[in-house]
């Protein structure tokens, strides 16, 4: 194709023809025009095409993410909700006017759950992943800005929780010098002896500090997680939208 252009402006030129000469080259510059103008449209279309892959495997990443934190945070809220009744229970029982430090033994020997039920973290791999690869302007900006406040909301219940954990288990756990139904001397003329050796004043004052963080620390992990939960759930609804309303053909 070369040769043939070629071939034509020199004839053109060899004959004297100057004004076609002109035209032609002319005709011939714009036809080059043409041809970069849709060899780059193509590039751009292919490259849309590409982006276009990368976005819906993130959003739907983001979606995996999202529901996992979703999943999460209703089993902790479950167990939190759950133990905070039994902890208002405890309450009832020991703070009846028959109520005594056997009471209280008998609670923790037979009822006492000593673990403290928190969400310790988030799943954040989608969007640690869109910042190292600089893929985050993939991202609607409003599914961002989103992201950005449900981050804040996650960070800010971390930060407060962290703390009650920490205090929680400096308490120490009052049940470790109890001998409990999970003990392996759970009944005797052992265990008995055990149950009478425990120091029930001093028991009592950690029990009752330890009842009182883990409570606080529900009450206050129940609203935050909450919230938590309603945002990662309008998001998951905001790009479930984009995805369906976007053709990635």
């Amino acid at each position: 194709m070369i040769h043939l252009f070629r071939r034509i402006r020199h004839q053109l030129l060899g004959e004297g023809k100057t004004g076609k000469y002109l035209k032609y080259a002319i005709g011939e510059i714009v036809l080059v025009m043409v041809g970069i103008l849709l060899a780059l449209q193509v590039n751009n279309w292919n490259q849309k095409v590409k982006d276009g892959v990368k976005q819906k495997s993130y959003l739907n990443s983001l979606i995996i993410d999202l529901s996992k934190d979703t999943i999460a945070i209703n089993n902790i809220l479950t167990y939190q909700i759950e133990d905070s009744l039994m902890i208002a229970s405890h309450q009832k029982k020991l703070t009846k006017k028959d109520a005594s430090l056997d009471s209280l033994l008998k609670i923790m020997v037979y009822d006492w759950n000593p673990r403290i039920g928190v969400l310790r973290s988030f799943n954040t791999n989608t969007v640690e992943a869109l910042v190292s690869t600089g893929n985050i302007n993939l991202i609607d900006s409003e599914i961002l800005n989103n992201l950005a406040i449900l981050k804040s909301l996650q960070e800010t219940y971390i930060s407060m929780i962290v703390p009650f954990i920490e205090f929680y288990r400096n308490i120490g756990n009052p049940s470790v010098s109890v001998p409990t139904k999970g003990s392996v001397i759970n009944h005797g003329p052992i265990f008995d002896q055990m149950i009478e050796d425990v120091d029930r004043i001093k028991l009592a004052y950690k029990f009752n500090e330890q009842l009182t963080v883990k409570r606080q620390a529900y009450r206050n992990s129940i609203s935050s997680l909450n919230g938590i939960k309603s945002k990662t759930k309008n998001i998951i609804q905001q790009i479930q939208k984009v995805t369906e309303n976007t053709n990635y053909d």
